[in-house]
């Protein structure tokens, strides 16, 4: 099995011969390249290199063109799917779910999107991932949805992301909804007639404990950014 068989003993000491498949054993589902320089002690243009060899040997996937994040699928075939908001995490430690993929937990449309809206403060430079639509929203709109108690948070909300109330979400849907989202016709929603049906909350709404947008601006004042797109393989050689 030729993928099985990749010899990489670059970043490794004299003598000691370590397989690129030995090395993918070691890493989690989801690795970004300092974790792989790190847990492998390889310079990181060794492993920018490795990381191509990797992808286009099908046993890793890149998380986004700039990423610099990557999918295990030697030791989890289906960490793409089941382990795409965790990667979005990383990225964005801000990153709320809103738009149409809420409404479909919640039952609200029975129509599966593909993509997945996600909010995030605007950055200088806004890293794409495959995948996933990128919402920018301001540090107000984030204050507003709080104060409304229509985030919820780790174990409230039916993601591995803190994601918008089902009723926040379409709200949001009909008043920030671009041509990139899904908005669902009227006659493809079923509205509850207890809009908070299926929602858990361990506190009540309104006194939910604050996120503080600011604390994940990276990039001083930020400006509003358009997501790269990625159109093709391994679009810049000189990120991975």
């Amino acid at each position: 099995m030729g993928i099985h068989t990749i010899p990489d003993d670059a970043g490794t000491e004299p003598g000691r011969r370590v397989s690129s498949v030995a090395r993918l054993r070691e890493l989690p589902a989801v690795f970004s390249l300092a974790e792989l320089c790190r847990l492998h002690e390889m310079p990181v243009e060794v492993a920018k290199v490795w990381v191509k060899r990797m992808a286009r040997s099908g046993l890793i996937q890149f998380v986004g063109p700039r990423a610099a994040m990557y999918f295990n699928l030697l030791r989890f075939p289906n960490s793409p799917q089941d382990n795409l908001l965790e990667a979005v995490g990383r990225v964005y430690p801000d990153a709320v779910v809103l738009g149409a993929h809420v409404l479909h937990a919640y039952g609200w449309v029975t129509q599966i999107p593909q993509i997945v809206d996600v909010a995030v403060t605007p950055r200088r430079s806004m890293m794409a991932i495959n995948g996933v639509h990128l919402c920018p929203r301001p540090r107000s709109w984030y204050r507003e949805q709080q104060d409304a108690g229509a985030i919820l948070r780790y174990g409230e909300s039916p993601f591995a992301l803190d994601s918008l109330t089902p009723m926040a979400a379409l709200q949001d849907l009909r008043a920030n909804g671009t041509g990139d989202m899904w908005i669902p016709d009227p006659d493809d929603l079923y509205i509850p007639e207890n809009v908070e049906e299926g929602v858990i909350r361990h506190e009540p709404a309104g006194q939910v404990g604050s996120l503080d947008p600011e604390a994940f601006d990276r990039s001083g004042s930020p400006q509003d950014g358009t997501p790269q797109q990625d159109n093709g393989f391994f679009t810049d050689d000189d990120s991975a």
